[in-house]
């Protein structure tokens, strides 16, 4: 399940994960990214992550199709968890062009946005 929670930074779509992502939740969230899109440009990722059960197929296939199309929409994504390999995906994801990943523990949210709004 995916809940968008509203944060103070404008630029900064904050994306708290617990469970099961399903095609509902990727459309959601989709149309919460092109809003807030729309009104600042490039955008930052804040990704809250308590756990992840997997995806639905259908949510994993629109998950992928939004990824592909929206990445240069992304300056950056920090990724909160207590979950290491979440932390060790953050640093490969580091490598993709142009977009900056940082991983904080799972208690750092205040420092994630303060690093997302440097």
């Amino acid at each position: 399940m995916i809940t968008l929670t509203t944060n103070n930074l404008e630029s900064v779509v904050e994306v708290n994960v617990d469970g099961k992502i399903t095609e509902t939740d990727m459309e959601e969230f989709k149309e919460y990214f092109k809003l807030k899109k729309a009104a600042d440009g490039k955008i930052n990722l804040l990704l809250v992550i308590k756990e992840i059960e997997g995806y639905s197929m259908q949510g994993l296939i629109e998950d992928l199709k939004f990824e592909a199309n929206h990445w240069k929409d992304v300056n950056k994504i920090a990724v909160t968890s207590d979950k290491k390999w979440l932390e060790i995906a953050t640093k490969i994801g580091s490598y993709l062009p142009k977009i900056e990943t940082k991983h904080f523990d799972r208690g750092q949210r205040d420092q994630a946005l303060d690093w997302l709004n440097s």
